[in-house]
């Protein structure tokens, strides 16, 4: 569907309830992971304290497409100050750590891509973005799919690819229509380790997947998840998910208020008493995403927590009625073990014409070219 008779604006933050209100209706007609539905994003300006800048298009009175935009100020190469502005994220990278995917506006799906590329054209063109979010150098994209990367490479602005991040998918309906055992659509490596690490771990006893339903199973599931995920990561001294303050406060907010909705979930993986691990996951519109987790993890390498955890999830599922098994953003092992490589999400910068960035580009290209004439000469 064509735009002729869209109207758009853009204001600063006034009314949550109201947005909120007015989110929760259009996400009824958009096409969206959980990361765009109101539970993410009304957590985040909830937990964030921040106001942004609100774009509404609508069509004779009727929203139809909806967005936030953020600013700040980066630094890059202790020289270079920039102007930011951000796609439903804060440029606080405290907060941004929650780490979206699938991020687009949210447009009713009737009017196709034309909308989110007069929503993009009005924050480059118009009078009215240019007054309110000021002189602004770069817009960042995060977490964006192929045809956002394409709206914005239209524009004829300079793209800033900051990295391409692929998936690992599992389609359940494929498999429940082939009638095929999942395990036996593994490599016979793979198919070998979750084997024999499941018989190990039935050693310790029954192996069951709990599935938290009430509030309070949400709060206990999560504080054990906490746990477990923290341990490793503070033990190979890094900071771990948990140890960033918003990120305790939003997903015990998430999963209480939208777990008993079915909208995420958090599994239990264990083995009699043994907890082999907890997989928090979003279920949204039949789209399972394996969002975080925690796993006991052990000397005994042929122990494989997170493969099994991740293996007895994909089976639970198969046994229901979702759709999709997405493992989410990221290159690693397990990912490429169980799952079909999707197609990548992009984090680009959409620039202006500014000195300063083609300065910047000219740096980075001489530094590559010595960069390249050194690795020669070494040959």
């Amino acid at each position: 569907m064509s735009t002729p008779n869209i109207d758009i604006a853009l204001e600063p933050l006034a009314d949550v309830e109201r947005l909120g209100q007015d989110w929760r209706t259009l996400q009824d007609r958009a096409d969206i992971d959980f990361y765009m539905s109101w539970g993410w994003i009304g957590t985040l300006l909830a937990q964030s304290g921040l106001k942004p800048f609100v774009m509404r298009a609508t069509e004779n009175g009727r929203t139809v497409a909806l967005g936030l935009l953020f600013t700040n100020r980066e630094t890059r190469h202790r020289w270079l100050e920039l102007n930011k502005l951000y796609l439903n994220e804060t440029g606080n990278f405290d907060i941004d750590i929650l780490f979206i995917e699938h991020n687009q506006f949210l447009c009713d799906t009737a009017y196709g891509l034309s909308l989110p590329a007069r929503c993009i054209d009005h924050v480059l063109s118009s009078r009215e973005a240019q007054r309110l979010l000021g002189p602004w150098d770069e817009w960042r994209f995060g977490g964006i799919g192929d045809d956002y990367l394409k709206l914005l490479e239209a524009t004829g602005h300079r793209i800033r690819l900051h990295s391409a991040k692929h998936s690992g998918v599992i389609d359940l309906d494929s498999l429940r229509k082939s009638g095929k055992d999942y395990l036996s659509t593994l490599s016979s490596n793979t198919r070998y380790q979750i084997r024999r690490a499941l018989k190990l771990y039935g050693e310790r006893g029954s192996i069951t997947v709990a599935s938290a339903r009430t509030r309070d199973d949400f709060s206990r599931h999560l504080d054990g998840m906490i746990a477990l995920h923290q341990k490793y990561w503070l033990a190979r001294g890094e900071k771990g998910a948990f140890g960033y303050p918003i990120l305790n406060a939003f997903h015990r907010e998430i999963l209480l208020n939208n777990g008993p909705k079915g909208e995420v979930e958090l599994l239990r993986i264990a083995a009699g008493d043994f907890e082999i691990g907890y997989l928090y996951n979003f279920a949204w519109r039949g789209k399972v995403g394996a969002y975080l987790s925690g796993f006991s993890y052990e000397d005994d390498s042929k122990l494989k927590p997170g493969l099994v955890s991740h293996y007895l999830a994909i089976e639970h599922h198969l046994k229901g009625d979702a759709r999709v098994y997405d493992l989410l953003a990221g290159d690693m092992q397990y990912k490429r073990s169980l799952a079909m490589e999707s197609p990548p999400m992009y984090w680009a910068d959409l620039q202006r014409p500014r000195l300063k960035l083609r300065l910047e580009d000219w740096l980075r290209d001489t530094k590559n070219r010595f960069a390249r004439a050194g690795t020669k000469e070494d040959d």
